[in-house]
Order: structure tokens, then C-alpha cells, then sequence
């Protein structure tokens, strides 16, 4: 089974005592199946031949709450100037480890892991 996480990361005021330094904003994860099912209600959404509003759709799915969780993330990580970044493993990770890991990364690695959230709601990264 397959991991996903979805996840902001700042950067430390230059007045704080780690100027400079990232930190894990917010923190999302999801599975596999879940990524399926989004997809799916994207699909449905899209469907001609049974129009489905996008709500009715993410609620066939089960994944209502996953979308608002996306978009509440979405616009924290655009008020609070941070970088979205995605990320998945075959085992599961606690937000303690994703913190371990943004901590030690360097620019580059943030960078590699740095998506848009455009792309995540046009399906081509979910």
C-alpha cells in the first residue's frame, strides 16, 4: 500500500532563534485508495452522459473532507507563505518523520518535493 503526503513547509523568521531553518507547517496524509477515489470523482465530475456536480461527486467517493482539507491547506500555505510539497512512500510516516525530514533537507531537497496546488487539483499530482 502506498502513502501520500501532502505538506507545507516555511521557512523561520530572521528574527526567530532558528533564522533561516524549514519547518513542517501543515500536515496531510492519504492513501493509495484515496488518491483513487479522487480521481475518480474528478472523472465523474467530468462525465457527460450523468452530470455530477463536483460536491455530489467527492461525496459518492467518500473523499468531501480529504478536497476540503487540500483547499483549507491550499490557502493557509498561500497566506502564510509557504511551499506545498508532495511526497509518498510504501510505508507510513507520523508527522514527527515528515518533520525530521523537512528539518534536515536542504533548498534543493524542498525543492524536488515542491508542488503547485494546481497541478494537485488538475489530477496530475494527487
Amino acid at each position: 500500500m502506498t502513502f501520500y503526503y501532502l505538506f507545507t513547509v516555511g521557512v523561520e523568521d530572521i528574527h526567530s532563534k532558528n533564522a533561516g531553518k524549514f519547518y513542517l507547517d501543515t500536515f496531510l496524509t492519504y492513501t493509495e485508495k484515496e488518491r483513487q477515489n479522487v480521481l475518480d470523482a474528478q472523472s465523474a465530475s467530468k462525465n457527460e452522459l450523468i452530470p455530477l456536480s463536483p460536491q455530489e461527486s467527492l461525496e459518492m467517493f467518500n473523499v468531501f473532507n480529504l478536497n476540503a482539507q487540500m483547499n483549507a491547506m491550499a490557502i493557509r500555505s498561500v497566506f502564510q507563505n509557504t511551499t506545498t510539497c508532495l511526497c509518498h512512500s510504501d510505508f507510513e510516516m507520523s508527522r514527527d518523520d515528515i518533520d525530521i525530514i523537512v528539518r534536515t533537507s536542504t533548498l534543493e531537497d524542498i525543492q524536488k518535493m515542491s508542488t503547485s496546488v494546481k497541478k494537485i487539483r488538475e489530477g496530475g499530482e494527487i
